[in-house]
């Protein structure tokens, strides 16, 4: 009975905090994209290489493209985990709070790649 429990919470705990952080990451760079592409809102970006800045602030275009890819990335992840929190795979959950937690890493490396 006690194992029942501790697996269905930290299957749930899991899928929520996968939920949680791919969603974030979603609404951020989307949001990021819609800024910079739709809005032509360039004010406090370093575009054009003005001082120490990842690689793909060397232009606006370039910029948004990479946060677009990591917003669908992200919402990928997202509706990955809400299908397998509703089909209730509890192997997946675990898998998929690996692979944003990897994703997030791997986000946080290309961010040190400079120009």
């Amino acid at each position: 009975m006690l194992n029942k429990i501790s697996t269905w919470l930290f299957f749930n705990l899991a899928v929520f905090i996968t939920l949680l952080i791919s969603g974030a990451m979603t609404a951020l760079h989307t949001n990021e994209f819609y800024n910079v592409k739709i809005r032509r809102q360039y004010s406090g970006y370093p575009f054009g290489g003005e001082g120490p800045a990842p690689y793909y602030y060397k232009t606006a275009a370039l910029y948004a493209t990479t946060q677009l890819i990591w917003g669908f990335v992200f919402l990928l992840v997202f509706l990955v985990t809400a299908r397998a929190a509703f089909k209730k795979q509890k192997r997946n959950g675990l898998l998929l709070l690996a692979i944003t937690i990897f994703l997030v890493l791997l986000q946080l490396i290309q961010g040190q790649i400079s120009t």
